[in-house]
């Protein structure tokens, strides 16, 4: 999904998409989480690939990347499900993944 300020949504793994960025310019990610449960615990988070020459902000449900060098990346955004046990074990799984060919010119 492409909105004017360039977004990219994601909820599971699909195929890579490609973007095309100016240089500065904001590239964001929506990604789609379940509310955590309710008592805590159990909670979701982002985490974007990074690269040289770029920048990430990562938030659930959205993430804003800047790229400060012209180029190609190739970058992947996963959610990650977070679950702590009440005896001060966690356990992660990975919610969903998505991989992102941006192209970035000035």
């Amino acid at each position: 999904m492409i909105f004017l300020f360039l977004t990219a949504s994601f909820m599971g793994s699909y195929a890579e998409e490609a973007f095309s960025v100016r240089l500065n310019e904001p590239f964001r990610i929506h990604a789609d989480a379940p509310e955590p449960k309710t008592g805590g615990g159990d909670f979701y988070i982002v985490r974007i690939s990074p690269a040289d020459g770029m920048t990430a902000k990562e938030s659930i449900p959205d993430s804003t990347v800047i790229f400060s060098k012209t180029g190609t990346y190739r970058i992947t955004a996963t959610v990650m499900h977070m679950m702590k046990s009440s005896c001060g074990g966690m356990e992660t799984e990975v919610f969903s993944e998505k991989v992102f060919s941006i192209t970035v010119s000035e």
